[in-house]
């Protein structure tokens, strides 16, 4: 079964990654890859759970194409929570709220940028074009870590409706 259930994420990633329609975009789309890639663990488990039972996911997207990966090195993150056995809410905060230090997509938008940095002869961090950073993420969830990334959505957009708006007029 967790065969199966790895090749539903693969063929899903990769319709995801090379498949996009031109016709119903308005941005510009580059190639791929074009998106950071987070990995995240089920209850109980920690990043290397990713390389478990199905085979180690993260090194076959980053191993070269030529090697038979998808060639993803430097695009693909995969971080432990704090508590594994911590509630699907409380995870939530460490995958998607800005005012936690262990926020998982900005660890790996610093991480993609250190890397890319060094990879390319960057001297800092600030000096790679805006053009060159990731702005979209897939997320690849096993078991309990799904609902944790659903319910990170979810408070992240309960955050953004209840921020007041400044142009909102308040007069009557």
């Amino acid at each position: 079964m967790k065969r199966i259930d790895l090749l539903l994420i693969i063929i899903f990633l990769f319709i995801l990654i090379n498949n996009t329609s031109a016709s119903t975009r308005t941005e510009e789309m580059k190639p791929s890859p074009n998106y950071i890639v987070i990995l995240v663990h089920g209850i109980g488990a920690d990043k290397n759970e990713m390389a478990g039972d199905w085979g180690n996911l993260k090194e076959y997207f980053e191993k070269p194409k030529s090697s038979g990966g998808l060639g993803l090195y430097g695009y693909v993150y995969n971080y432990s929570f704090s508590d594994p056995l911590q509630s699907s809410i409380t995870s939530a905060h460490e995958l998607g709220d800005k005012d936690n230090d262990l926020y998982w997509i900005g660890r790996a938008l610093k991480d993609f940028k250190q890397w890319y940095a060094s990879a390319k002869g960057y001297k800092s961090l600030y000096d790679i074009p805006q053009s060159e950073i990731p702005n979209k993420y897939v997320i690849i969830a096993h078991s309990m870590g799904g609902p944790s990334f659903y319910a990170s959505l979810r408070t992240a957009k309960l955050i953004e409706l209840a921020r007041p708006n400044p142009y909102q007029s308040t007069s009557g």
